[in-house]
């Protein structure tokens, strides 16, 4: 509004009528000063209720900050593994062809032109593949970001800015780290001997190595009684250490990501178990006063005391706090005032206890660390323009108001308003929840001209099915990406691998050994390391990436997230990341079966 509107409209009212303004700045970053100089010109502390746009929004935005976390975070972790399938490529590229280099390079080819061989292959890959991979990612970006959003957008318009330029520069960044990576590992091509690897296809130190190997090797499975076809497997895994390796952190990484998703989801659609920590209240019903002049206090309470349904209530207020902070701003704070028992509403601290009586204080997270306090400490609060000095009982999270809040008794109001009685919203708890619905029928049957009863089941349920529906695409999206990229990556270096080993499995062919066999002892390899994976993943996606959340949500008024795990789920989606690795490691033995077993030999 600007001024002259609210000259005309406002300024001339009389009466003791409340209204709310909403102030607009040009410049949002200087809020804290603008605020600053307003409270200069009052000459204290302005003592009404404020809300700033990181509350409002707060709920939506660690939302988006946990999705956000995710997709960086583990596209960090796939590009690494990338460009180790690149250098893996690159190294095994040059190991296969040792002798071949070493032909090369004694006709007088240079290290340095042999190495910029594989950085002009993969760099001329690399480029056709980011172009399009940028412009598809414009579009997955916009679904995800409109589905993340899309509860904070006025009507049916959302602004989503993409700088083109931005992404041009993460292109040529990708490009400049391909290139990088193919060089440093192209580096190897230099160490070639030309006479060792003409004579023993590799250097006479790698070629005593893997004969010490081999024989341990072998020794280790003549002794061995397992079946013919998981010692092949087992070998497999020992004689390719690192695509072993990569396979146990692909499959981690997935199973992390689907495992972490189903988890936060089913956080979410179990909230009713976990409210208190979130910072709501536990009660069964929740009764708001929504005509003060046909309501009596005294009525409805003689109403619950006779019914048998009825197990404890409490009434809860909220006031406008104002708490000095030195040299700082002071903290204009939501005050949650209770007549009863918040311990009894359900109300939750993460350290200490909630107040009891007239002179104690429980202090939200962000509170706590605005004004340095802890338990014990007293804390300056001004409530009806009163100061009170209070002791700090209790400090506790709530999504609500970023932890930008605080609880008191009724008792610390009436230290100055003798008068003051509670009746803005009461909270209700049954001796069986399960009669809640009835109940509250019952409620707005008997009283429907002056309150309006609901269950907290569904006022959970309004705000946090959002949540879910806004949780769900992104998750999706980014979870079956992930499964794709484990597909193809293990796709990739297994069949270097089947190809490395074409001779040994021609021998096995020519023995008599089936190739759906070979194929099953190499997938049965492949399955071992991946449910290593899966299991290390579970663990990540459990207790690792909540834990490494912390620094984001905490500025949002949580130190933890309250999780409610549900094991069988959580085991059962860790396992797609097996079946993707399975899948990719199955197709990519698929040449053993098309080829005979003497070119496999000649090969």
């Amino acid at each position: 509004m600007n001024n002259t509107d609210y000259q005309q409209h406002l300024a001339t009212m009389t009466g003791s009528d409340q209204y709310m303004m909403a102030l607009r700045f040009n410049d949002y970053q200087q809020n804290s000063n603008y605020w600053g100089d307003f409270e200069k010109y009052l000459q204290g502390p302005y003592l009404e209720s404020k809300m700033e746009y990181e509350e409002i929004a707060s709920f939506y935005l660690i939302i988006n900050k946990i999705i956000g976390f995710i997709m960086i975070a583990f596209g960090i972790a796939m590009l690494l593994v990338s460009l180790f399938v690149i250098g893996f490529s690159i190294s095994d590229a040059i190991l296969t062809n040792y002798r071949t280099i070493g032909v090369i390079k004694s006709l007088g080819l240079s290290s340095r032109e042999i190495s910029i061989t594989y950085v002009l292959q993969f760099g001329l890959l690399s480029a056709v593949a980011i172009i399009p991979g940028i412009i598809i990612s414009k579009f997955l970006s916009r679904i995800i970001i409109e589905s993340s959003l899309s509860y904070m957008k006025a009507g049916n318009h959302l602004t989503i800015h993409q700088d083109t330029l931005l992404n041009m520069v993460i292109a040529l960044i990708l490009f400049g780290i391909v290139l990088l990576t193919a060089y440093f590992y192209s580096h190897k091509a230099r160490n070639v001997e030309p006479v060792q690897a003409i004579k023993y296809g590799m250097s006479e130190s790698a070629n005593s190595k893997m004969n010490r190997r081999r024989n341990s090797s072998n020794r280790l499975f003549r002794l061995s009684s397992l079946p013919i076809q998981l010692q092949i497997g087992l070998k497999s895994i020992i004689k390719n250490i690192k695509s072993s390796i990569l396979v146990m952190a692909l499959t981690s990484i997935t199973s992390a990501i689907l495992v972490f998703s189903v988890v936060i989801l089913n956080s979410f659609t179990s909230i009713k178990e976990t409210s208190p920590s979130w910072g709501y209240d536990a009660s069964h019903v929740v009764v708001t006063v929504s005509n003060k002049e046909t309501f009596t206090k005294q009525q409805f309470e003689d109403f619950l005391m006779a019914d048998e349904r009825v197990k404890d209530h409490a009434w809860l207020d909220q006031f406008t706090g104002v708490l000095p902070n030195d040299s700082h701003p002071p903290l204009n704070i939501n005050v949650n005032v209770i007549e009863g028992s918040f311990d009894a509403a359900g109300y939750v601290t993460l350290s200490g206890r909630n107040p009891n009586s007239k002179n104690e204080i429980a202090i939200g997270l962000n509170v706590a660390r605005a004004l340095n306090k802890n338990i014990g400490d007293i804390v300056e609060v001004y409530l009806e323009g009163k100061p009170h000095f209070l002791i700090v009982t209790g400090i506790y999270q709530s999504i609500a108001n970023m932890s930008n809040s605080a609880r008191i008794t009724a008792d610390a109001i009436k230290v100055n308003n003798t008068t003051y009685t509670t009746s803005e919203v009461s909270m209700i708890n049954l001796l069986d929840e399960t009669v809640a619905t009835p109940f509250v029928e019952d409620l707005n049957t008997h009283f429907k001209s002056s309150v309006s009863a609901v269950t907290q089941q569904l006022l959970l349920d309004a705000v946090f099915k959002e949540v879910v529906a806004v949780l769900v695409i992104p998750l999706s999206i980014v979870g079956i990406l992930f499964i794709i990229v484990t597909c193809i990556i293990i796709f990739s270096v297994s069949r270097i691998n089947v190809r490395k080993e074409s001779s040994t499995y021609g021998i096995y062919k020519s023995i008599g050994m089936t190739s759906t066999n070979i194929r099953w002892s190499i997938t049965i390899g492949i399955f071992i390391l991946s449910i290593m994976g899966a299991l290390a993943g579970i663990f990540i996606g459990i207790k690792l990436i909540p834990l490494a959340l912390q620094s984001i949500i905490l500025d949002y008024g949580l130190r933890e997230l309250p999780l409610v795990i549900n094991w069988p789920i959580s085991i059962g989606i860790s396992f797609v990341s097996v079946i993707a690795a399975i899948s990719g490691g199955w197709i990519s033995t698929n040449v053993i079966a098309k080829t005979s077993p003497r070119i496999l030999i000649v090969e």
